[in-house]
């Protein structure tokens, strides 16, 4: 072999010393850190609501795992044989399904506790739009309540884990797998001669049209009467071609359960939908929504900030998943993905290590007030005091003579308020007194009330 092959083939060796393998992150890249206190922030909430943290094996019997494992996800998986027995090992996949397989043999030692989280790794190979094969996540299990409050409690818990987070305007977009079942079965007996398949194909990519013209032509007259066909079929291109709030959504569910035989219509979601209408005004129904996983029932959703089309949480109810790994019992929960809330939190994480916080708010327009306010809700629940400065007049009334008191009561942690007022400002106190900062005697050496935090607002 030449001198030259063999610089060459030295040259390749040491070049792949230095690749760390696609899909996975180095140690010192994604900030760390910050994932890390995310982690500890959402396990504070979890323990609060009684829910108690497991350690995961990283490694399981392929075997023994894939009763609850999608055939889909085996393909995604990483096996290794294990040196001792000979057995196939499986590396893991998916956290939901390993719980399930423990939960089941510790349910036949007596053992009754119900609510647990965790903070763990999932390896696959999840080629999206970015390839991403080791997933972090925080989530929660919750075992034994088949009721439509143990669906609430985890919805409650994702919203309350982001709010916690700081996420900029989450939406949480929910649907239901067994509705979702129930209609495709529906269209089936209206269409006998279409394939599950394409209608299933037709309906998850919202294609309202397409699946019109197969119950059009679908040719089985006794499945529903004319008048129930029209309805059936005018509710759920609505609910193809539209996400609604669950306000908006309530009389659609109610039309559409109405069109379902009697032994299929399952009256939860629509309970649950109703129950909501009371609540957070985040979420929002997408009767089409695919499930991230084949072992849904119920009850699922996906969690999305503005501009993503990849959820940075999801979760569901899977009550047949236990039944797989011999336990029969009700099951529901919910993971975050922090390989991708990573992005969707900065705009709070430059704030969230800093004793004090500080904010300048420059809406373009008065119309725009009511996103600043949601963003200083989100950013300073549970945090230290926080100063305001508005280098604009203020949104919507540039005549303000004075700050109304409810203000602080919207934002118990706002401790200051510094509007415009003309060529001044006005330092307005939580306590209800206030001053005017001079513009003639503003000098950022000595008045600047964010100089001791390194912030330098721009007032000229």
């Amino acid at each position: 072999m030449s001198k030259i092959s063999q610089k060459s083939q030295a040259s390749s060796r040491l070049e792949k010393r230095g690749l760390t393998p696609k899909g996975v992150g180095p140690l010192f890249s994604g900030n760390p850190t910050f994932r890390r206190k995310v982690a500890g922030e959402l396990l504070d909430i979890f323990k609060q609501r009684g829910y108690r943290e497991i350690a995961l094996p990283a490694f399981e019997y392929l075997d023994a795992l894939r009763p609850g494992i999608d055939p889909a996800l085996l393909e995604k998986a990483y096996t290794i044989q294990d040196r001792t027995s000979g057995h196939v090992l499986i590396l893991r996949p998916d956290a939901t399904a390993q719980i399930a397989r423990l939960l089941a043999h510790a349910i036949e030692s007596g053992f009754d506790d119900l609510r647990f989280s965790y903070n763990t790794t999932v390896f696959r190979h999840e080629d999206h739009h970015v390839l991403e094969r080791e997933l972090f996540q925080v989530g929660v299990e919750y075992w034994g309540n088949g009721s439509v409050w143990g669906d609430w409690e985890i919805i409650h818990l994702c919203l309350q884990g982001a709010r916690k987070l700081a996420i900029w305007d989450p939406t949480l977009v929910l649907s239901h797998h067994g509705l979702q079942t129930s209609i495709l079965d529906l269209i089936g007996m209206i269409a006998p001669g279409a394939s599950r398949q394409e209608i299933s194909r037709i309906f998850y990519a919202h294609d309202s049209g397409s699946l019109l013209q197969i119950i059009r032509e679908g040719g089985n007259k006794k499945a529903l009467s004319d008048r129930k066909t029209k309805v059936f079929s005018e509710t759920l291109i609505f609910l193809l071609r539209n996400v609604v709030s669950l306000p908006e959504a309530i009389s659609s569910l109610e039309a559409l359960l109405s069109c379902l035989p009697h032994d299929r219509i399952d009256e939860s979601f629509l309970s649950l939908v109703k129950e909501w209408t009371y609540g957070p005004s985040e979420i929002v129904l997408d009767l089409a929504l695919a499930p991230v996983g084949p072992y849904y029932s119920g009850m699922f959703f996906h969690l999305y900030t503005p501009g993503s089309t990849r959820e940075i949480a999801s979760g569901g109810r899977y009550d047949k998943l236990p039944a797989l790994f011999g336990a029969n019992i009700p099951a529901t929960g919910f993971a975050f993905h922090l390989n991708r809330i990573d992005d969707s939190t900065s705009m709070g994480q430059e704030v969230r290590d800093q004793g004090e916080i500080h904010f300048i708010v420059q809406p373009e327009d008065s119309g725009s007030y009511h996103l600043i306010e949601k963003l200083i809700f989100s950013l300073t629940q549970n945090r230290q005091p926080v100063r305001i400065l508005y280098p604009q007049d203020f949104p919507g009334d540039k005549e303000l003579q004075a700050l109304d008191p409810s203000y602080f009561e919207k934002f118990p942690n706002v401790s200051e308020v510094i509007l415009k007022k003309g060529d001044d400002f006005i330092s307005f106190l939580k306590n209800g007194s206030f001053h005017t900062i001079f513009r003639t005697d503003y000098t950022p050496s000595i008045e600047d009330p964010f100089l001791d935090q390194g912030h330098h607002p721009t007032l000229s």
